[in-house]
């Protein structure tokens, strides 16, 4: 089950398939327009906020927040048509939460 704007607004961790990476922030935005003519909704990840991602700040292109290794890796398949370089990347706990705020 997608859990696109859960995962960001409750700061749970999540499956996210990664589709691209700047640290200019301006950038992040003019790539996703290439998102317009595909079924995805762009997310923005941001990955100095979250426990298993760069401690580098990057601003990432999500194409979808799930709560599974196996549903992102099957919603993957299909990005790739898409976007050839996403990946699927587990994010780790929120680190701008704390732990009270996580259920």
């Amino acid at each position: 089950t997608e859990v696109l704007g859960e995962a960001l607004v409750n700061a749970k961790p999540f499956w996210g398939i990664f589709a691209y990476a700047t640290q200019d922030y301006s950038e992040t935005f003019s790539f996703s327009d290439r998102t317009v003519d595909t079924p995805y909704e762009p997310g923005f990840v941001i990955t100095n906020q979250w426990e298993n991602l760069n401690q580098e700040t990057w601003y990432c292109l999500c194409l979808g927040f799930f709560q599974t290794e196996e549903e992102a890796r099957i919603e993957l398949k299909n990005a790739k048509k898409y976007f050839p370089d996403a990946y699927v990347k587990y994010s780790g706990r929120s680190l701008m939460h704390s732990e009270s705020t996580i259920n």
